[in-house]
């Protein structure tokens, strides 16, 4: 046997030492996923000595190619390792093929299983098929039927895929595609409140199309269903929809509307819109449309500092009696030290 397994082997049993031809084939593995939030990132470090274990080895000298079965485990001394029933390597095409309960994990708790694993070095390109699932050292997991992409996370295509991304945010989709910073999932399922209630998903977005923009981080829906537990009932249709991704704290825009009704004003919707200035800081203006009024305009600023915190809000309308109503409120609180708080209260009503 005049093979090149590299670094240390087994063959048939008996300890293979380092050889002469393959460069470390194992492999430049980065198996990651990076889709609405998920990073997966193993990689297998092609500079560090591996061992290769199997029950057989096969080395074919003319056509470079290694082939091992039964209980093949390579591992390296980062603590990276990889277990499959077999494994094929073709040093002149560049590829490497597991077949058989493939898992791939590292030190750090982040691993990949599927029952194949094709990896191309020429197109630096990663496929999982049958039972693909990927897990993050946090737990957030994908699992497919098949899972292609590239191995810069760049581009990524995947089959009747599902994403658990914790803090209860799940979504399916029968076809996720990913181009550098965009990702499209259609005939998709999210929510942020996946079971976060003891009758199930307390609320769920059906899409036709959903679109995640990496850069802006938002949301895009389109033909969007509302639905509450599970599926259950629809309470609202829209044919497009755009949200903040979960990985949002605050976002300037519109919030939901709200309506009332009053014997004197009539039904009144208002339509709020919220401006984040920063984590500290930021203002909601709303408009209210009023049946029998005419519109009123209100405001809401909120200032947190170190050791105190500024609250002022107010409203204008110029009735149709032709009079100039609005009213000021302001409640300030602010630390003078361990034994002292100033308040500062204004209200004109």
């Amino acid at each position: 046997y005049t093979g090149c397994i590299s670094n240390i082997g087994y063959f048939n049993g008996v300890i293979v030492k380092k050889m002469k031809k393959i460069t470390p084939f194992l492999l430049c593995f980065v198996p990651c996923a990076n889709v609405f939030a998920l990073n997966v990132n193993l990689n297998l470090n092609m500079e560090e000595p591996k061992t290769i274990k199997a029950n057989k080895i096969e080395y074919n000298v003319k056509s470079e190619q290694v082939k091992t079965s039964g209980n093949t485990e390579i591992t390296n001394t980062l603590g990276e390792k990889v277990t499959s029933d077999k494994l094929e390597y073709n040093a002149k095409a560049e590829t490497i093929k597991t077949s058989g309960n493939t898992k791939i994990t590292n030190a750090s708790g982040e691993k990949v299983s599927s029952d194949e694993l094709e990896y191309n070095a020429k197109t630096e390109t990663i496929k999982a098929s049958g039972n693909a699932e990927l897990t993050n050292a946090e737990g957030q997991r994908v699992k497919s039927d098949t899972l292609t992409m590239t191995k810069d996370r760049e581009n990524l295509e995947a089959k009747n895929i599902e994403l658990w991304l914790g803090n209860h945010i799940y979504l399916n989709a029968q076809e996720i595609t990913r181009k550098k910073d965009e990702t499209i999932a259609k005939h998709a399922e999210f929510t942020a409140c996946e079971g976060c209630d003891s009758y199930g998903n307390a609320w769920e977005i059906s899409a036709r199309r959903v679109k995640h923009d990496a850069q802006e981080k938002m949301l895009y829906f389109q033909n969007a269903t509302f639905w509450v537990y599970n599926d259950t009932f629809p309470i609202l249709w829209l044919p497009y929809y755009e949200m903040p991704d979960p990985s949002v704290k605050y976002k300037s825009g519109f919030l939901s509307p709200s309506f009332n009704s009053t014997n004197g004003m009539g039904t009144q919707i208002n339509i709020p819109f919220y401006i984040n200035f920063s984590e500290r800081h930021d203002l909601t203006t709303t408009f209210s449309y009023l049946t029998k009024e005419n519109p009123l305009f209100q405001a809401e600023h909120r200032l947190n500092l170190r050791h105190s915190e500024f609250r002022s809000k107010g409203s204008f309308t110029r009735n149709k009696a032709g009079e100039d109503r609005w009213h000021f409120y302001n409640d300030d609180k602010i630390e003078l030290g361990e034994n002292a708080r100033a308040f500062v209260y204004i209200a004109r009503t």
